[in-house]
C-alpha cells in the first residue's frame, strides 16, 4: 500500500483553516476559524467585547473564562446596577459581575450585619428597595485574588455563623458545630464533609 502525500497534504491545509468540524453520516458541517479571539492567562477574557469573534459578527463573552451575557460585558460599569448583579443567578457571572463594579460599591450600599474574617453579612435593602431584611453573604476567595463572592441568604440570618449554617446542604445542617469537629470544604456553593463526621467546625478549613 503507497501512502498517499497528496491526500495528507489536503487534509492537513483543510484542518489548518477550520475552527471546529462536525462529521455526520450524510454531511459534515465545518466552521471558519475566528476572526478574533482573547485570551488572558490561559482563560477567554474580554472587557471590552466579544471574547470569540467571527467574520460575519457572531460570537460570544467572556470574562476570566466564564460565559457572559452580552449586557455583563458591554453596560458601563456606572450604569450596572446593583439590584440586577445581585439578582443574577449564575454564581460565577455574579462574581465577576461583583469584580466589575467593585466590592467598595456593593458594600457601600448595604448595611454591615456582622462580620467574620474575611465573611461580611450585609443587608441590601435599600438596593431593593424593599423594607424587610434582604441579606446577602459577602465572602473574600483567598485562592483567586481580588475576588468576592455574595450569595443570597434567608431572612432569618443574624450572624456570619447563621448564613454560613443557612446555606449548607440538608444533611450537614444536622451535623453540630465545634472548634473540636472535624475540617470541611467549600467549592462555590458545594459543601464537602467526612461521611463519618459527628461534629464539624463552624468554617470551612478551604474555601475555593
Amino acid at each position: 500500500m503507497v501512502f498517499n502525500h497528496h491526500k495528507l497534504d489536503l487534509f492537513k491545509r483543510f484542518t489548518s483553516n477550520i475552527g471546529f468540524c462536525l462529521p455526520f453520516h450524510d454531511i459534515c458541517i465545518y466552521s471558519l476559524k475566528p476572526t478574533e479571539i482573547h485570551w488572558d492567562n490561559g482563560r477567554l477574557h474580554n472587557p471590552n467585547g466579544k471574547a470569540v469573534k467571527y467574520a460575519d459578527g457572531w460570537g460570544w463573552y467572556a470574562l476570566n473564562g466564564i460565559p457572559m451575557a452580552e449586557w455583563q460585558v458591554m453596560t458601563p460599569t456606572e450604569e450596572l446596577s446593583l439590584e440586577k448583579i445581585l439578582s443574577v443567578e449564575d454564581i460565577d457571572q455574579r462574581r465577576e459581575l461583583v469584580r466589575r463594579v467593585g466590592i467598595e460599591r456593593l458594600a457601600s450600599e448595604g448595611k454591615e450585619l456582622d462580620k467574620l474574617g474575611f465573611y461580611k453579612l450585609l443587608d441590601m435593602r435599600a438596593v431593593y428597595q424593599r423594607q424587610t431584611p434582604t441579606l446577602f453573604l459577602l465572602m473574600k476567595n483567598p485562592s483567586v485574588a481580588n475576588t468576592w463572592h455574595c450569595e443570597g441568604v434567608g431572612s432569618e440570618c443574624k450572624t456570619v455563623i447563621d448564613a454560613l449554617n443557612w446555606r449548607k446542604p440538608a444533611a450537614m445542617k444536622q451535623i453540630p458545630v465545634s472548634e473540636e469537629g472535624q475540617d470541611w470544604y467549600q467549592q462555590g456553593d458545594v459543601c464537602i464533609w467526612p461521611a463519618d463526621a459527628l461534629m464539624l467546625k463552624e468554617l470551612p478549613c478551604v474555601l475555593t
